[in-house]
């Protein structure tokens, strides 16, 4: 399966990150060493959410094809259970109709609150994406911001550089 393979694969990531130790920003490290202040802590910590989000999607979903799946044997087990001769006649084969269509509402019933359920789930994975969107802008901000304060300090700088040159001019 494709989940799988890329679960291993996250999986052998964290493994080798673990086995890098505090090294940052050496030849062989996975994550360079960047000016932003980004840690593997923090960058372990943003995987093991990432993971949590997709734990608790894959969760939700077994758990709604399970709930799919028992509600649809049973369906099927009452449908068969009450099948009936075809010369059944008479004051009883009214009841059984009327319990069949009652069966039929409930499983109807069952599945409005599958589709409710699923409505749910779409809502919370959409949330979840949300959420992760507005990490990654919060990243994004912080690297905004620090490369605003470069750009900062390189104006001074070439202010600096230009006021030298300008007295320089004067004096001579």
């Amino acid at each position: 399966m494709d989940v799988e393979q890329r679960l291993r694969e996250v999986e052998q990531r964290l493994a080798s990150l673990e086995q890098g130790g505090d090294v940052v920003g050496d030849a062989g490290s996975l994550i360079p060493s960047r000016k932003t202040g980004t840690s593997d802590a923090q960058v372990l910590k943003k995987v093991s959410t990432r993971l949590q989000d997709f734990e608790a999607q894959l969760q939700a979903q077994l758990s709604n094809m399970q709930s799919d799946f028992d509600k649809k044997l049973s369906h099927v087990n009452r449908g068969a259970s009450s099948m009936k001769p075809l010369d059944s006649a008479g004051a009883s084969a009214g009841l059984d109709t009327m319990a069949e269509d009652l069966d039929q509402l409930k499983y109807d019933v069952g599945e409005l609150k599958d589709l409710l359920s699923n409505n749910k789930g779409e809502v919370n994975h959409i949330r979840r994406i949300v959420l992760a969107c507005e990490r990654d802008m919060e990243d994004f901000t912080a690297a905004m911001d620090a490369v605003n304060v470069d750009l900062d300090e390189m104006r001074a700088r070439v202010d600096a550089t230009h006021s030298i040159i300008t007295s320089r001019q004067r004096v001579e």
